[in-house]
Parts: structure tokens; C-alpha cells; sequence
């Protein structure tokens, strides 16, 4: 999108037909579907041909069973939550692992028959025997591939295309460092292509041979990517040009900041050199400042005060660039208190997201066995209507929330919210005339939860009932007298993205048939 951007300011804003801007690894199966081919990047046979990547939320769930099995034969025993965890890690290590490209056959020689500590590593390599012989078998049944796997093919198959076949137009790679093992494969085709160039961001020319050769070592440096990827393509850093007129427009201050910014990084082998370092110029420095905070809370308000600032000077404008995602959540809600609304790149954790939100007090709720802050919480939310206009429902849940929540705790459950307010109207039996009637909204509410409930308090029930259970509850208690849930819940983009998250029905039958114990159960 800023490349876009990007081309259209540089053209004034006026039409022009922008190049075919594809990002690496991000591959549109839509566009493949349509067209046969990815703006002529991925050829459309070699990606239609190959096999759909497994969803992961069904890849997360077949590891859980499987950790679940493997914890029934062995010392240890996994609740289901545990062996969600260990999913998620064994997930996680099947994709390094195929992105880097290695066989998992190798794990039985992992451990040498007289080593130290080789007990404890053959336990670890029978844990992981759940990825080696396994996780391949139910892959093959399903017709499916892991997402890096696949990602990897289609790179390899786009770089033989190019190989065989190269384009007659520019192939221009740009702000890759090749990390990956196939995408340097593939930037290293295109480096050899006749129209071919790849760009390397931010490569440290200033080091010294000797330090060069230190950060191949150095997994943790960030030029570590772009020392192999330059090994692998058989060009020496020397050789690297810089990008036409490049060093003249950035100016001496900012060549002077590289220099400071590749000592800084300098590897630890030749660090001593900093002792013959020789002083560098004020330019190095100029324009930074550094601020000290009491706590994030008051560094959030300076940052916003900042960047509130710079809208006061026409034509300048500001961007904050933070690893701390707490942090730039709090800038942008300081920065709302002047309704100014600021596009966070990193996007909103779908957990925070208002559906996000709403999802998971709807478990809360029941996890909490319908207690009034939970109830309450969940039908505060924006969402919650029961089939009632909005601000009439707001009202009703107010009564609610004072003529009948406040006081002691019901018992449990739905029932020991009915038997409460049954026990509240008998002892102040003038206090509850209010319309809607509380009799009338309470049984309405009642009504909703009680599927949910009855399967919350089964024995043990398929994660797809439970799925398709959890979004009829959300539809049902989103509806309003106007517009169904369905409407309300994902016509959004948070709600498209908790599409994409949660399979709704029909898809839930795709889900593998794991058994789970409720959260009342557990």
C-alpha cells in the first residue's frame, strides 16, 4: 500500500497503471482462482496444482489431540489446556523447521547412546516423533499441506519458471533480506535475470572485512540474513552498488548516522575496535533527543503531545515507530482525546477487536457460571441487543443491574439467577413495574444462555458443537428488532477477520472430531 502511495505522489496524483506489486509468501488464492495467475508472479497450473494449506486453527487442534494421545500412554498427564500450549509450540517448530528446509527424519539420531542427559533428550525426540511420523500420515489423508511447505513450493516452482523461462519486463525485488531459505533461492534468480534487481535494505557497507565476516557467525545480527543471502548468491558485499544517487539525496548527516548506527552494531568479536575509534562528526547525532519517563503512561502523553504538535505545521507530518504494541495502543488512544485518528500498520489483536471483545465474554460468561459481572459485562457490550432495540435493551439491563444484581450473589447458574429474582420480586413486589418488563427481559435472556449452558454442563462433547454452539449464541444475542446478528457480527472488518478465525457453519464439519470436556466440567 505505501508503494502504491508512493508511485502516485511521485505522478502528482494523477492517473497512471502501476506496476504488479506482489509481496513475497503473501499469495492470493482468490486471484489464482480468477485469473490463473498472481499478477504474473506465481504461474497459475504450478499453484492450483499443488494441494490447499491445512487451516490453522484445524492443524492447531489435530496437534492438541495428538498431545492428548501421547499423554495417555506416557508418565505425563496433559489437561487440554496443556496440550493446546505444547499444539501451538509443535506448530510453530513444523514451520522453522520447513521454512529452513530440514527432514525430521534426522531426530532419531538426535540423541548418542552414552551421552549425558540422553534419557531426558529420548523423551523429548518421542514427543516429537507426533511431527515425524504423524502429522506426515494425517496430511496425506487430508489432501493437505503445511502452510510453509506450500509457501516454500510455490517460491521454488516460481524460481525454475524464471529459470527456464525468464520475463522480457523488469523483476525488481525490493525489501527482502532473504531469511528464508526459498526466498533467497528465489531473489538470487532474479539478481541473474536479464531485467532482474534485487534491493537490499539498509545492507552495512561501513564494517570492516574482518567485522563482515564475524556477523556470518552472529545469528542475532541483523545483517546475519544479508551476509548468507549474499553467499548464496556468490556476490562479495563490495560489490554492491548503491542505489543511483542514493548516498548524494540522504546528505552527509545521514551517512554520518549510518556510520554511528554500524558501530553501534559492531559485533562483539571485534567490539576492541571501538578503542580506535576516531570521533565522529555532530551530524551523527543531530536531530535526536532522548526523553526519560516516569512510566509508559506518561510516555504514551509525550509521544501523542508530539505528534498532536506537528498537525499544527502545514505539510510536515509524524510517525511512531515502536516495537511495544501496549505502547502504541496507548498513543493512539491519547491521540483520540483530540479526535485524531492515527492508521496503525500492525493492525488491532483480533482478541481486542469490539467482536473480539464480544466472543470472549461470551465464554467468559459461561465459564463463570453466569455470575453478575459477567453477565453484565457481556450485556454492556455494544453487541448485545436479545432482540431488542438498543437503547431500550441498555435500559432494561440498567433495572436489571440495580433492582435485582446488586445485593448477594445468586447461586449459580441460570437457575440461581431465576430463583433470585424470584426471591427479589417477593420481597419488594412494587419495585419492578419498569418497562420492559423485568419478568419478560429476564426470561427473553434466559432463553438465549440456556442451550449454551445445558451443553456447558455435559460430560464431554465434539469442539464442533462447540464452535457451531458458541456462534449461534453470538448471532442470537446480536440480534435486534431490526437487523439479525448474522448482519451485525460480520459485516465488519473485525467481524470478516473472526470469520476467517472462527469456520462458521457449514464449515464446522470440517473440524476434526476432538473430544473436550466444558469449561463447568473441568
Amino acid at each position: 500500500k505505501a508503494l502504491r502511495t508512493a508511485f502516485l505522489q511521485a505522478n502528482d496524483g494523477r492517473p497512471i497503471i502501476l506496476p504488479t506489486i506482489q509481496a513475497i509468501s503473501d499469495i492470493d488464492e482468490d486471484a489464482l482462482l480468477l485469473t490463473g495467475h498472481l499478477g504474473g508472479f506465481l504461474t497459475g497450473p504450478m499453484a492450483l496444482s499443488l494441494p490447499p494449506a491445512v487451516p490453522l486453527l484445524k492443524r492447531q487442534l489435530i496437534l492438541t489431540q495428538l498431545v492428548l494421545e501421547f499423554s495417555m500412554d506416557g508418565m505425563t498427564r496433559y489437561t487440554p489446556e496443556q496440550a493446546a500450549r505444547l499444539a501451538g509450540e509443535l506448530a510453530h517448530l513444523l514451520d522453522q523447521v520447513q521454512t529452513e528446509g530440514i527432514d525430521l527424519g534426522a531426530l532419531e539420531n538426535l540423541v548418542g547412546a552414552g551421552e549425558q542427559f540422553s534419557i531426558h533428550w529420548q523423551q523429548v525426540v518421542n514427543f516429537l516423533d507426533i511431527l515425524r511420523t504423524n502429522w506426515p500420515k494425517i496430511l496425506e489423508e487430508d489432501g493437505s499441506l503445511d502452510p510453509a511447505d506450500r509457501r516454500n513450493r510455490l517460491l521454488d516452482w516460481q524460481s525454475q519458471f524464471w529459470q527456464t523461462s525468464p520475463p522480457d519486463h523488469p523483476v525488481i525485488a525490493a525489501g527482502v533480506t532473504g531469511s528464508i531459505p526459498a526466498v533467497a533461492r528465489l531473489l538470487k534468480t532474479i539478481a541473474a535475470l536479464p531485467a532482474g534487481m534485487v534491493v537490499l535494505p539498509g545492507l552495512d557497507q561501513n564494517l570492516d572485512h574482518a567485522s563482515w565476516e564475524a556477523v556470518g557467525k552472529d545469528e542475532t545480527h541483523p545483517q546475519y540474513s544479508f551476509f548468507h543471502l549474499l553467499e548464496s548468491m556468490a556476490v562479495a558485499r563490495t560489490n554492491v552498488t548503491e542505489w543511483s544517487n542514493s548516498v548524494t539525496s540522504m546528505g552527509e548527516s545521514t551517512n554520518q548516522r549510518a556510520r554511528l548506527l554500524s558501530e553501534v552494531m559492531r559485533p562483539a568479536e571485534t567490539s576492541d575496535q571501538w578503542s580506535n575509534l576516531t570521533p565522529m562528526a555532530a551530524e551523527a547525532i543531530s536531530g535526536l533527543k532522548r526523553y526519560e519517563f516516569r512510566d509508559s503512561a506518561a510516555e504514551a502523553r509525550a509521544i501523542a503531545l508530539m505528534m498532536r504538535q506537528v498537525l499544527e505545521t502545514p505539510g510536515k507530518t509524524a510517525a511512531l515507530v515502536t516495537p511495544d504494541r501496549g505502547l502504541a495502543r496507548r498513543v493512539a488512544g491519547e491521540l483520540r482525546r483530540w479526535q485524531v485518528e492515527v492508521d496503525d500498520s500492525a493492525g488491532i489483536p483480533l482478541h481486542l477487536s469490539p467482536i473480539g471483545g464480544y466472543m470472549r465474554l461470551l465464554v467468559e460468561t459461561g465459564a463463570m457460571q453466569f455470575s453478575p459481572v459477567s453477565l453484565l459485562a457481556l450485556c454492556k457490550h455494544p453487541f448485545a441487543s436479545a432482540g431488542f432495540e438498543p437503547t431500550k435493551f441498555r435500559a432494561a439491563i440498567g433495572i436489571l443491574d440495580q433492582k435485582v444484581l446488586r445485593g448477594p450473589k445468586p447461586a449459580a447458574g441460570l437457575a440461581g439467577l431465576k430463583a433470585h429474582y424470584e426471591k427479589m420480586r417477593q420481597n419488594t413486589p412494587n419495585s419492578h413495574s419498569q418497562i420492559p418488563s423485568i419478568a419478560d427481559f429476564l426470561t427473553k435472556i434466559l432463553a438465549i444462555f440456556s442451550d449454551w449452558e445445558n451443553l456447558l454442563n455435559t460430560q464431554k462433547t465434539h469442539i464442533s458443537t462447540m464452535v457451531d454452539a458458541h456462534i449461534a449464541l453470538a448471532e442470537s444475542l446480536a440480534s435486534t428488532d431490526a437487523i439479525d446478528g448474522a448482519t451485525r457480527l460480520w459485516q465488519r472488518e473485525d467481524g470478516e477477520a473472526m470469520m476467517n478465525f472462527l469456520p462458521l457453519p457449514p464449515l464446522c464439519p470440517l473440524l476434526p472430531r476432538v473430544i473436550i470436556q466444558p469449561f463447568l466440567k473441568r
